[in-house]
């Protein structure tokens, strides 16, 4: 399989959960409501070989609506491909953990 052939895939399988995807220099991005990341992430690591969680991070958007991003920065080493996850949370929202994924 393909890296692109593993991304169509996730756009397939989520389509109506993917809220918008970006491609910019070979990096694909998803933003995914949080209620759904938990059965994203554990998608893309157990039948997509996303083996690697190589950052976690949030960005602060003050004055906005929901008011921060949380950025989940995925690589499939088998395939070389990259995928990032994108969600928007208010400061009164929680996310599910992932950590039991990705031991890292």
């Amino acid at each position: 399989m393909t890296g692109q052939q593993l991304l169509d895939s996730l756009g397939k399988l989520f389509g109506q959960k993917l809220q918008d995807k970006t491609d910019f220099r070979g990096e694909t991005t998803y933003t995914i409501l949080p209620a759904d990341l938990r059965e994203v992430a554990k998608f893309c690591r157990h039948d997509l070989s996303f083996d690697y969680l190589i950052d976690i991070t949030s960005i602060d958007n003050f004055g906005e609506e929901p008011r921060f991003e949380i950025v989940y920065e995925l690589y499939s080493m088998t395939l070389a491909v990259h995928l990032r996850l994108k969600l928007k949370i208010s400061e009164d929202e929680q996310v599910d953990t992932i950590s039991d994924l990705w031991l890292t």
